[in-house]
């Protein structure tokens, strides 16, 4: 658990509707956010119609923090590749 005290569990996903992605990065050493979460995450959005994990890998670090933007934790040196991706999943999903 991370500062705040809660966690996307804490927002009731058992009661979204909206289809979801959760995109999680592989190299990512956030142990507040790790990325086998995603998988749990997806099976806690029992309501939703469609949900899809996206996995993907790679980014710099440039930060002491593994949580840190500058880190593969905010997908640093991937972006464009991580929006381009999710962009497709948007317009497929009539976003």
């Amino acid at each position: 658990m991370g500062g705040s005290g809660e966690t996307v569990f804490s927002a009731s996903p058992e009661l979204v509707r909206a289809p979801a992605l959760i995109v999680a990065n592989r190299d990512d050493q956030c142990n507040v956010a790790p990325p086998e979460a995603a998988s749990q995450i997806a099976r806690a959005l029992t309501m939703s119609r469609d949900v899809q994990v996206l996995i993907v890998t790679g980014g710099s670090n440039r930060s002491a923090k593994n949580c840190g933007s500058l880190t593969p934790h905010g997908y640093y040196g991937i972006e464009d590749q991580v929006i381009a991706k999710i962009s497709r999943w948007m317009d497929a999903h009539g976003g």
